[in-house]
């Protein structure tokens, strides 16, 4: 494909994204926008004060953020649309590295890198981002700079790529969290509740729960992630329910019960899942030697078991 044909497909990508966007200008400020404005008319606007307070933040690491979105206030106001408009340009921005990074991981297969793009613009982590004006600032900024960052670092820059995660880090730490720390702490997480159950205050694992739980969720859970990703909740729920049907009635309970509910989602469901992540897993392994297939298939894989580990702890 021609460069001048790769920028008009990139482009009518990024005007279908606009469209869809659009809507947000009709938008108005809620709940974190209000406690941002708040801080701002409130709080001492000190540059010492600012980053004295990003520090000892107990949610996020965001000293950019504390200064970026002040400084936004003292230019825009009150103006939520100017915002609006400012997070629509953010999330294009996003989008485009997004297909400049997905173009490098796939060699330059242009197919996969729209796909991942398309999908990327308008799935609802992006959407949720992007609709939430002015606190958004910190999420964007970071996930442009940790793009950077990986550009970088495949072409070789690596003080470019250090300089830009350590940006990315100062917008929201969720950078180095998601790569690094979250799987981390994922595992110890499980494992010190596995061995030593504690009190129901401090952990969500309860002297009630058998081990055998536990280390059913340690395994199941990145696996559940999987398949859920690949084909909806509802879907899933709607074959589970099918294949219960074709078993005897002695083992689910009559259909439309709440027997027959319960082992179509706690059984028939995580069966299905199984067969799935086993197909992809024998796809792979079939493919390995291939060109792209089994990279495609790691590094999708990588990113769903991150989500599986953020989903687990919320």
């Amino acid at each position: 494909m021609s460069k001048k044909a790769e920028l008009s497909f990139i482009f009518l990508i990024l005007l279908f994204t606009l469209v869809i966007y659009l809507p947000i200008l009709n938008g108005f400020f809620q709940n974190d926008e209000w406690a941002a404005f708040a801080r701002f008319f409130v709080d001492d606007q000190s540059l010492p004060a600012i980053i004295k307070r990003s520090l000892i933040d107990r949610g996020h690491f965001v000293p950019l953020y504390e200064i970026t979105y002040r400084l936004l206030i003292k230019v825009f106001g009150l103006g939520y649309a100017y915002y609006a408009v400012i997070s629509i340009i953010l999330h294009l921005v996003v989008v485009f590295l997004v297909f400049v990074f997905s173009k490098k991981i796939f060699k330059g297969d242009t197919f996969l890198a729209y796909a991942t793009t398309i999908l990327f613009a308008v799935n609802a982590a992006g959407h949720q981002a992007t609709t939430w004006p002015l606190i958004d600032i910190n999420t964007h900024g970071a996930v442009v700079f940790s793009l950077l960052s990986l550009l970088f670092i495949l072409g070789g820059h690596t003080i470019l790529s250090l300089f830009s995660l350590v940006i990315s880090l100062l917008f929201k730490e969720i950078t180095l969290g998601f790569l690094v720390f979250l799987p981390i702490l994922y595992i110890v997480f499980r494992l010190i509740n596995y061995l030593l159950p504690r009190d129901t205050i401090y952990t969500v694992v309860t002297d009630s729960t058998s081990k055998f739980d536990i280390l059913k969720n340690l395994l199941g859970f990145p696996v559940k992630a999987v398949y859920e990703t690949i084909f909806p909740p509802r879907l899933l729920l709607l074959i589970s329910h099918k294949a219960s049907a074709l078993l005897p009635e002695s083992l689910t309970g009559l259909s439309g019960t709440t027997a027959f509910d319960i082992f179509s989602e706690r059984i028939s469901l995580p069966v299905i899942g199984i067969l799935i992540v086993s197909t992809l897993i024998f796809i792979f392994l079939k493919n390995k030697k291939k060109n792209l297939a089994s990279e495609v298939f790691l590094i999708g894989l990588f990113f769903v078991i991150l989500r599986a580990f953020l989903c687990d702890f919320k």
